[in-house]
């Protein structure tokens, strides 16, 4: 209760009173508003790697790169097309309260549902809500492989393995000197079936369905 000097109480039920006077003779403004905030975007989740210097992070002269220091973030928001990567040691702009825009930007044909990095940070993978997996091998800087699960089931999270036959059956990545595994990653769908994705050396990825629905 507030009290104003003249030995009155403003009680809850007039501050009531006056809210219903207030509402009633502005109704129209007040409607109009609550319907230009319905159609306000609601916050959504957003899923972000750090990213090691890359072909597809490309950093100017001026900034000091470090091979295993993050230069980059990728971050994907729920029910978004597109994966935007920000660089962490961007150069000032004159402008210090102008929008921050990504610096890469990659479309995909149906919102990303979920999204992982290897651990030794090369391979990046990118799940859609329309069953399709993307590889992409981030020091060669274009996808490695692009398959999708036959049955249409809904991916919940997705997982890079690297098991001992792998590790002793590797062949060197075209126009680079450096070994490039073999590629396996695990693939978690809403319905808990498992399916194991495999990037052989050479001709079409395969997909094993490892536990079912």
């Amino acid at each position: 209760m507030l009290g104003l000097g003249y030995n009155h109480l403003i009680k809850d039920s007039q501050w009531e009173q006056q809210e219903a006077i207030f509402r009633s003779t502005y109704r129209d403004y007040l409607e109009a508003e609550g319907v230009r905030e319905s159609k306000e975007e609601i916050p959504r989740h957003a899923t972000f790697h750090f990213l090691l210097p890359s072909r597809i992070l490309q950093v100017g002269p001026e900034m000091k790169v470090q091979p295993d220091v993050p230069a980059g973030i990728g971050v994907h928001w729920d029910g978004s097309h597109n994966l935007c990567l920000y660089l962490l040691n961007r150069p000032l702009k004159e402008k210090s309260d102008s929008d921050l825009k990504p610096d890469v930007v990659w479309p995909c044909a149906a919102p990303i549902a979920c999204s992982t990095v290897s651990s030794c940070s090369r391979y990046l993978a990118l799940a859609c809500e329309d069953a399709t997996i993307t590889i992409w091998d981030k020091h060669l800087g274009y996808p490695l492989s692009v398959t999708a699960i036959v049955e249409e089931r809904l991916i919940r999270s997705i997982h890079f393995l690297r098991s001992s036959a792998a590790v002793g059956d590797e062949t060197p990545c075209p126009g680079t000197d450096s070994v490039c595994p073999i590629v396996q990653l695990l693939v978690l769908c809403t319905d808990s079936s498992f399916y194991l994705v495999k990037e052989p050396r050479a001709g079409k990825s395969s997909i094993t369905l490892l536990a079912d629905r």
